[in-house]
């Protein structure tokens, strides 16, 4: 027969040391998916840190942004334009060339087309006079789209 060695149960409160140690190893086992549901629990609990819990709204805000839209790209500058781009948003991403020409379907991701819509235009200033008579920029002026992307799904 073999001796088996029989240990007790430690008495008493557990060390700071140990418990910092079991909610590492927990929240790293629900970040591996190994125990499904542990995660929000832990969360509730107070122990999944801030990071973490962005670096999860990061990965839900990509899962969206990389679903493919089907739409029409449109050159406003010039018209009937081409365009060649190169898009990463994510840094786990790879660099993804889109070659785009004016009136043609595509299907691209909606951060693509996001992108295309929000950040693909130019504000124009005016001069106005001031009350005091003197030259004043209106920085409230119109915004000039160079492109945009227009969908042919419901968003």
């Amino acid at each position: 027969m073999t001796e088996e060695t029989i240990t007790k149960p430690k008495r008493g409160r557990p060390k700071k040391a140990e418990t910092a140690e079991a909610q590492d190893t927990a929240t790293k086992m629900a970040e591996t998916q190994e125990l499904p549901g542990l995660d929000k629990t832990m969360a509730d609990m107070g122990v999944v840190h801030r990071e973490q819990t962005q670096e999860n709204e990061l990965r839900r805000m990509w899962r969206e942004e990389r679903q493919m839209v089907k739409g029409v790209f449109r050159m406003h500058e010039p018209p009937g334009g081409n365009c060649k781009l190169s898009y990463r948003k994510y840094k786990w991403d790879p660099v993804q060339t889109y070659f785009l020409e004016d009136g043609r379907e595509y299907e691209i991701p909606l951060g693509l087309a996001r992108h295309l819509n929000s950040k693909c235009a130019y504000p124009v200033h005016q001069h106005i006079l001031g009350p005091d008579g003197q030259p004043a920029v209106d920085r409230q002026g119109k915004k000039v789209r160079r492109m945009s992307f227009e969908s042919l799904e419901f968003m």
